[in-house]
């Protein structure tokens, strides 16, 4: 499981902080999680609840605390990576509707899109070292169309 945190801090008026857990495996993962779900607040229902979720493969949880301006998402291991992207963009979207609803933003308005890709660029490196953990050679493994 690779465990990351970040901000996010364009497009809304106060910093929110994002807990990212990806590749969650193990029963040691799940009880990680678990633990940190109660731990940011939520009852002891929806950490069991997540549990339950990601101990299936593709699937994803997110807690959200918009008073606090945090959020917590875990990710169990994908079967392949068509699936890893589809859990990835599914839980984007999540947080970008939470941080959009906090702020009294349109979550099809400009602002949400723009939201929602600073998003994408602080998970990327989870999501590299997710798809190519070995490797660790700083370089990009996506390949363009030109």
């Amino acid at each position: 499981m690779i465990e990351a945190g970040f901000y996010i801090e364009k497009e809304i008026p106060r910093k929110w902080w994002v807990m990212l857990y990806c590749g969650v495996d193990t029963p040691e993962d799940i009880e990680k999680v678990f633990g940190a779900i109660l731990s940011a607040g939520a009852g002891r229902n929806r950490a069991e609840i997540a549990a339950d979720e990601l101990s299936k493969i593709n699937s994803g949880y997110i807690f959200t605390d918009g008073r606090r301006r945090f959020s917590l998402i875990a990710m169990s291991r994908a079967s392949n990576y068509a699936q890893l992207f589809n859990t990835v963009a599914h839980e984007i979207n999540h947080l970008t509707a939470h941080v959009c609803e906090r702020f009294g933003y349109d979550t099809d308005g400009e602002k949400a899109a723009y939201i929602q890709g600073e998003i994408g660029q602080k998970m990327y490196p989870v999501i590299a070292e997710a798809i190519c953990p070995k490797c660790n050679c700083g370089k990009s493994h996506v390949k363009f169309l030109h």
